[in-house]
Order: C-alpha cells, then structure tokens, then sequence
C-alpha cells in the first residue's frame, strides 16, 4: 500500500535558489523576494517562476541519495493548443506526463545560481483528466561532478487550449508526494554514476 502525503513548501524566505547572500557574483543582483527564482541577473535574462513555489517531502531532515515521487492531477476542458513551462529538481528529477517519459535533468550547475530547464508538453496533454509526475532524487552531498544544494522541486506549465482558455499548472501544497521505496534512502552510492541499489519485492 502507497500512502501519499501532500508536499511541504518552503516560505518566502526560503524559496530563493540563492545559497549564499554573503558571496556576490560581480554585476549581480541578488535575490530579494519570494518571486525571485535565482540571484537576479540583469532583467533580459531574469527567469520570473512565481506563483510556483518550492515543495519537498514533510520531514525535518532528507538523507543522501533520497527519491521522492510527486504527482498532479488536473481536467482540461479543451483539446491543447500550446503550452511553455520551466521546471527543475535539486538534485536531479525525472518528468512523465500521463504516463510518458519527457525528460531528466537539470544539467550539472552551480545550487547557488541553478537554471530551470524549458519543457513543451503539448503532444502529451489531451481533453479531460491528465496527470503530471515527476521522480526527484536528492544527492545530499557534493562531489567531484555535482555541487551539494537543497531539496527541492519546482515547476510552472502555462496552458493555451483551443477553445482560447488559459490555465496555470504550479507547485504548491496540492500536490501529492510520496516517499519512493524502491531506492532506500541514506544508502550509498555504487560508483562516481551514481547507480543506485534498487529494491524490489518479487
């Protein structure tokens, strides 16, 4: 039996990527509010993910090399036109939408100034109930090939139907997450890759 909780997201305060506000980037402007995504660059590139709110699994502490499942269910009322989102996980997440695999990431980068990736999910959304999940693995620590930042996981989808409705898919405390069991959390790593020990009950 799966029991699935609703998601814990972190306040104002917390949901800025920036790390460190003591250590500045020259030329940069750092992160002041809540609709700050990461440390403000110059606006041309500023990435804007709000009402999208950072949310985690409810516990006071999350182990290294701990999987999260997150899940979203939502109707459409119209068949999709377009759609434009961002989404990122720390430290790395997979997205599925009603059942299809669309895409890992983020690629490798600094916690302190992480990029959102771009996602089209257009093909994949239909008329009626539609369901967005998303894999989130937590690293927990730093390495050679990965900087070490803080859970999370974030996502904004804008939606333009045919019949001219617009709607706004978000993180925030709707969603429903779900601690995976088939990779324990705190175990170790197998090698530098980071494959991991899979368990399953045959």
């Amino acid at each position: 039996m799966q029991v699935w909780l609703l998601v814990a997201y972190y306040s104002p305060q917390e949901l800025s990527l920036q790390r460190n506000p003591k250590k500045e980037r020259p030329g940069v402007e750092q992160a002041k509010d809540a609709h700050s995504f990461v440390a403000k660059l110059p606006s041309k590139y500023a990435l804007d993910l709000a009402p999208s709110r950072w949310i985690w699994y409810p516990a006071e502490r999350t182990l290294s090399n701990t999987f999260i499942l997150f899940r979203n269910d939502f109707d459409l009322a119209s068949e999709v036109e377009t759609t434009q989102g961002w989404i990122l996980g720390d430290s790395r997440y997979l997205l599925e939408v009603n059942g299809q695999r669309i895409q890992w990431g983020p690629p490798p980068a600094d916690p302190r100034y992480a990029e959102a990736d771009p996602i089209d999910v257009s093909d994949q959304l239909k008329k009626g109930k539609n369901v967005i999940g998303a894999t989130v693995l937590y690293h927990g620590f730093g390495d050679g090939t990965w900087p070490t930042g803080k859970p999370g996981f974030i996502l904004r989808l804008d939606i333009v139907m045919k019949n001219g409705e617009e709607i706004q898919i978000v993180t925030d405390q709707s969603w429903l997450c779900h601690l995976a069991r088939s990779w324990k959390p705190g175990q170790y790593k197998r090698w530098y890759l980071r494959a991991m020990q899979e368990e399953f009950d045959a």
